[in-house]
């Protein structure tokens, strides 16, 4: 993994938009009433979306030639754990949108 500055500037930026690309999917789906506006379904897809990060964020670590030296399964646990999160704070934005 690169430390360069540009590098890192990239990763950040790109960690950003992905961010905003899944609030905006969770929005979606809201206003097109797959998912209710609830706690419930909230954490339902915030764990969704944390499967799928803990599955791609393990295979990068387990294929990457350069891995960083992190405790793989703490760092996994803890991606599918801010996933709930970061659904649970879309969730309360959207609500006192409404």
């Amino acid at each position: 993994l690169s430390r360069s500055t540009p590098d890192m500037l990239l990763g950040v930026a790109v960690h950003y938009l992905t961010g905003i690309f899944f609030a905006c999917i969770y929005y979606f789906l809201w206003q097109m009433g797959y998912l209710t506006l609830t706690i419930n379904s909230s954490i339902l897809f915030g764990i969704s979306t944390g499967i799928v990060a803990i599955i791609f964020w393990s295979l990068f670590i387990h294929f990457h030639p350069n891995p960083p030296l992190i405790p793989a399964f703490t760092y996994v646990l803890s991606i599918g754990l801010v996933h709930i999160l970061f659904s649970l704070g879309a969730y309360l934005v959207f609500s006192m949108m409404y």
